[in-house]
């Protein structure tokens, strides 16, 4: 498995084509923080610190697209998962050294994308303090934990349908189905979504987090995390696990 992890992160990070889209990426993002910080007409690190977080929004948008592409939709149009379980490697590996890269490349992207809205922020605004910094990070660590588990869901249909497009149409409507299923829905069913759902659960933590609940904001953030992780595990375990592969 060890090999699998080594194979597709070298196959990804020597891919000229997801560094031109995170480039593009990027230029998004810049844009977007620049537009923030001209909204607030002030140049303090809390100001900094609100752009960084509009910037990570539409960030993970990206990200997401750029991620699941590369690790999930290119073995499948080129069915290279049929000679690796050929070999032996058991499908329960193949799904879990997927996890794991997409839990890295998409930590990679975050990171470059954090430092150098960091370094854009120092230069046009004032230095954020300690507090502001602290905030910063788990802001950065929210955002990249829910874009794991789009793109982890996301390959959960991937797996279950073989069909990209329809796969990368649920990543979408994924990202957004929180904030509908809120405006739409009242009563027991908004609390119910607003309780289960992972970005309702990431944004609920986060604002426990800026409240000064921060202990219970990190353990519901790991606990959101693991279970959709293994939920989409166990998921994938029974359905791609007892399929044959003929994509």
């Amino acid at each position: 498995m060890r090999r699998l992890i080594r194979a597709d992160l070298r196959r990804i990070l020597t891919k000229k084509g997801f560094w031109i889209f995170f480039a593009i990426t990027l230029v998004i993002v810049f844009f977007d923080f620049e537009i923030s910080i001209a909204s607030l007409s002030v140049k303090t690190g809390i100001a900094a610190l609100c752009g960084a977080n509009a910037a990570f929004d539409i960030a993970g948008f990206m990200i997401s697209l750029i991620g699941f592409s590369a690790l999930y939709c290119d073995d499948f149009r080129s069915m290279s998962l049929i000679p690796v379980i050929g070999r032996g490697l058991t499908r329960d590996k193949i799904v879990s050294s997927k996890m794991i890269v997409t839990v890295i490349i998409t930590f990679l992207m975050y990171g470059i994308t954090a430092l150098l809205l960091y370094l854009i922020g120092l230069v046009e605004c004032e230095a954020m303090n300690a507090e502001q910094i602290v905030l910063f990070i788990y802001s950065l660590i929210s955002k990249t934990t829910g874009t794991i588990i789009v793109i982890t869901l996301a390959s959960v249909f991937l797996y279950v349908t073989s069909k990209i497009p329809v796969s990368i149409f649920v990543m979408l409507v994924l990202q957004v189905i929180g904030n509908l299923a809120s405006g739409l829905l009242s009563g027991f069913a908004s609390r119910y979504v607003n309780m289960l759902y992972f970005t309702e659960i990431i944004i609920s933590a986060q604002s426990d987090f800026v409240l000064g609940a921060r202990v219970e904001a990190v353990c519901t953030l790991i606990a959101c995390f693991v279970c959709y992780m293994t939920v989409s595990f166990v998921i994938i375990h029974f359905t791609f696990g007892r399929k044959e592969l003929d994509f």
